[in-house]
């Protein structure tokens, strides 16, 4: 393996710099009183006079005393410093920036995974994946729940058709990390090529409930149905992923077929019709087009190395360091959302509330389609005693985003601790853990309940979300304090 310019730093003994003692103060000087007297009838000389009286020797040049012990530079810096101003213009340059970056982050954080990782990137698109593999391995070692690399080490073992090698990654993934997502459906798909659907079954039906929300779950889970000729279950999962993701073209072929095999034959014309024009429009789209300008993939992927670079440094004490780092993802790739959240994040960890509000504001109009940016807007201006603009946009996230559990959670939060609208509340959460049933969403369903007197909707609240979480003692408390009350 190739090294990646790790540097060797040597010991330094911690405490305080030893300093020499003062040189005995020299006699007074004839002229020094006399300079005295006469600031002193301008109000000041007594303060002159003790100053004189206690003058040192003068002191040594600046090179001669010992210097304090700085804090230590940080690489990165200087990464920063040598790119300021500057514009990439090709991929070669920019990837020789990301290079130096990863080099740099290994510099300063010597036994963490990410810059590693980082540097695992730079050659993984340079095409030297042998070395891009060895550093995902090198940073298992120091991070081993690292769930994405074991995905990454399997897809490349299956690129070079080891299929039971790469499936031997999938599963020390999830031993690493029993709910890691991803990793089951990576073993099933590749099961279900080898014909063993029955165990691909099992893995698919627990990817479901780890990642519920993902399309290609449920239609995985279609064709694996319809292998073992179950087919009103297959025709369940296409359509469950066609809910998820109502472009998934492939998901309405799957129903087609199905279909067809159900003899539903004005189900099956529909769905096809609808997999014809869906990829059509695919065929005939941007994304589909082949890559002629590769430096927008290329700044994007640069972008993500700074952003990653960001998260390893600490947002306070190393402020300055942070928004250099996000301000050159930007930089590289101005509309990346994520830069943008991180920036305004930034600036709300130190003390920045306005700025961070202008900045998620940005975030929202450049993504649309989340409710994140309004979420964290609408707790700023709660945090800064705005109820009225809190409100607003809390609610104006719950209305467009009525499948975001998240949006209509928050929303309740605001109500409960502003004391307002407690009914809506209760509405609220119901929906919220009808979406995610989670032990968070139970607790503010419990609270919401016992504002609104509906104890014994607290209590079966309570119980679930202590069955989620059975150590967390606030909410056994909660139950104690219901239980004393019904």
């Amino acid at each position: 393996m190739a090294k990646h310019g790790k540097s060797k730093h040597r010991s330094k003994k911690k405490g305080r710099p030893h300093v020499p003692a003062r040189a005995p103060a020299p006699k007074p000087k004839r002229g020094r009183w006399a300079v005295a007297a006469v600031v002193a009838l301008l109000g000041i000389g007594g303060i002159v006079a003790w100053q004189l009286r206690n003058r040192s020797e003068p002191a040594p040049p600046p090179a001669a005393l010992p210097s304090r012990p700085r804090a230590p530079q940080r690489r990165v810096a200087t990464v920063l410093n040598a790119v300021a101003g500057q514009k990439p213009e090709t991929v070669a340059e920019l990837q020789d920036e990301e290079l130096d970056l990863a080099q740099a982050l290994i510099q300063d954080f010597p036994r963490r995974d990410t810059p590693l990782i980082v540097l695992a990137t730079v050659h993984q698109y340079r095409g030297d994946t042998s070395e891009a593999e060895a550093l995902w391995q090198e940073a298992l070692k120091l991070n081993p729940r690292r769930e994405d690399l074991y995905e990454q080490l399997g897809k490349a073992a299956q690129r070079e058709d080891k299929l039971d090698e790469a499936i031997a990654w999938w599963r020390r993934g999830i031993e690493a990390n029993p709910l890691a997502p991803g990793l089951r459906w990576q073993i099933a798909n590749a099961l279900s090529t080898q014909g063993h659907q029955e165990e691909a079954l099992e893995l698919l039906k627990a990817e479901c409930e780890i990642t519920p929300a993902t399309a290609r779950n449920y239609y995985l889970l279609g064709q694996v149905h319809q292998k073992l000729n179950a087919y009103e279950d297959a025709k369940t999962a296409y359509e469950k992923a066609i809910e998820l993701r109502p472009d998934y073209y492939n998901a309405y072929y799957g129903l087609g077929t199905t279909c067809v095999r159900l003899k539903e034959t004005e189900q099956a014309k529909i769905a096809m019709a609808r997999f014809r024009q869906l990829k059509a429009e695919a065929d005939s789209s941007a994304d589909a087009r082949i890559i002629i300008d590769e430096m927008p993939p290329a700044r994007q992927r640069a972008a993500r190395s700074y952003i990653q670079a960001y998260n390893l440094y600490d947002a306070k004490k190393e402020a300055a360091l942070g928004a250099r780092l996000l301000q050159r993802a930007l930089e590289l790739d101005p509309n990346n959302t994520l830069a943008w959240e991180k920036l305004a994040s930034h600036h709300y960890i130190n003390g920045r509330a306005r700025e961070a509000i202008q900045l998620y504001r940005k975030v929202a109009e450049l993504d649309p389609n989340t409710p994140l940016p309004l979420i964290n807007m609408g707790k700023l201006y709660a945090q800064m005693n705005q109820p009225g603009p809190a409100e607003t946009v809390l609610r104006q996230a719950a209305t467009r985003f009525p499948n975001s559990a998240v949006a209509q959670s928050e929303l309740a939060r605001f109500y409960l601790r502003s004391q307002s609208h407690v009914s809506e509340a209760v509405t609220l959460m119901e929906k919220a853990v009808a979406l995610d049933p989670t032990a968070t969403n139970y607790y503010l369903l419990t609270w919401a309940c016992d504002v609104t007197g509906n104890l014994d909707r607290a209590a079966d609240a309570i119980q679930k979300a202590i069955a989620l979480d059975p150590q967390n003692a606030q909410y056994k408390g909660t139950y104690e304090r219901i239980q004393s009350r019904r």
